[in-house]
């Protein structure tokens, strides 16, 4: 059983941005670690099972392919819930959104 901090529903670390309680799911996909609320949500879209080495695997609930009743538990990733998830954004967009505040481009502009 996988006992570590953060790796678990049941043993929960903490969010660097909000301080909220969260845990991490292993992506069926691409085996990276998925941020996720602690409380299972009905209205989530992450589909998380155990396999018997004790390992939470995490994957995108699809209409074709809906969480199975019994078999996986559904949460919400915390990307969707966290007030500060722009500072864990990783598309060019969303960092210049969050370092616009911090720029003062009035003082960076060529004159002339």
């Amino acid at each position: 059983m996988n006992t570590v901090t953060g790796l678990s529903p049941h043993h929960p670390t903490f969010c660097q941005g909000c301080s909220a309680p969260i845990w991490f799911g292993i992506t069926t996909v691409n085996h990276k670690l998925m941020p996720l609320d602690v409380r299972p949500d009905d209205k989530g879209n992450v589909a998380v099972s155990r396999d018997t080495s004790g390992t939470w695997w995490a994957r995108v609930v699809k209409k074709n392919l809906p969480a199975r009743a019994g078999i996986e538990k559904v949460y919400t990733t915390h990307f969707a819930t966290c007030p500060k998830r722009s500072l864990f954004a990783r598309t060019v967009k969303a960092q210049m959104a969050r370092l616009a505040p911090m720029i003062d481009l009035q003082t960076r502009r060529r004159v002339g």
